[in-house]
């Protein structure tokens, strides 16, 4: 009889998910940049009127 084979154990890779995190958040940095959205603009209406 021949011994069962165990499968094998792939190794996580938290490096690579923070690498993709970072290149996504880089990424949408610079589309608000070229958009020219450096400010916060808060849609908060605290005077009671319609206008923002």
């Amino acid at each position: 009889m021949s011994t069962p084979t165990k499968p094998v154990k792939t190794s996580s890779r938290p490096v690579r998910a923070l690498a993709i995190l970072a290149v996504l958040l880089v990424g949408l940095m610079a589309t608000a940049l070229i958009q020219g959205a450096t400010s916060v603009r808060l849609g908060l209406d605290l005077r009671g009127g319609t206008s923002v």
